[in-house]
């Protein structure tokens, strides 16, 4: 039985819990999410060793007799167990993100990162998903999407410099202003002020906002 609350019922509940507090999302391989605040969070559902193990079954079998299908109809419903297992992170995601009072992300292509040398992992995540929740979401908390291709990684967030900055720089160093921080969350610190920017002025392309500075905190969800 699925029961659906009114929409200002929703609304309601969410401001009661909510922080008077905006949030930049960046993205990520190592970490799915890292929050403009320093918190990151982690989460992998890899495929199961039962699923394997059916797969190596199946294809030992001869296609469309009675056996076969009778695996193939085991293999849908561990894939099934496993995808519900990829959303009830995703829910406590969402549920946790829904606090913030308002929610900047950057439009990453997810699919392409799937073809590359991280894919599996990627896959194991259901990264994507969350992507797409986020824009369900935007209805009941505003959600801003900046654009992929803006330079969040190579922009000093306390002083605006511009740098190269390579994959295997964790920490970014500003060669302008000396300022030390974490990669993914300056990105998310740039990630929340382009899009508070764009809210104040479409045709400007940043905002001096103070995030301040923050410690890094670590999350691992674990899903049921």
């Amino acid at each position: 039985v699925v029961c659906y609350l009114p929409k200002e019922e929703v609304l309601k509940e969410i401001k009661e819990k909510q922080v008077k507090e905006p949030v930049g999302i960046d993205l990520g391989i190592k970490h799915q999410l890292t929050l403009s605040n320093g918190e990151k969070f982690s989460w992998y559902i890899p495929e199961t060793e039962r699923l394997k193990k059916l797969q190596r079954e199946l294809s030992r079998k001869q296609k469309g007799s009675k056996r076969y299908r009778k695996i193939k109809e085991k293999i849908r419903r561990e894939w099934e167990y496993i995808n519900n297992r990829r959303k009830d992170v995703q829910n406590k995601v969402i549920s946790y993100l829904k606090r913030f009072s308002f929610i900047a992300v950057q439009n990453d292509d997810i699919r392409s990162w799937k073809d590359g040398y991280f894919g599996k992992q990627i896959q194991n995540t259901g990264i994507g998903g969350i992507t797409a929740r986020l824009r369900s979401l935007a209805t009941l908390v505003p959600v801003v999407f900046v654009d992929r291709y803006e330079p969040t990684t190579q922009t000093c967030s306390f002083c605006g410099n511009r740098q190269k900055v390579s994959l295997s720089e964790r920490v970014f160093k500003c060669q302008k202003c000396g300022k030390e921080i974490d990669r993914d969350v300056n990105s998310a610190r740039n990630i929340l002020k382009i899009a508070l920017s764009r809210l104040a002025d479409p045709k400007k392309s940043a905002l001096p906002v103070d995030c301040g500075e923050v410690t890094p905190v670590e999350w691992e969800i674990v899903p049921r």
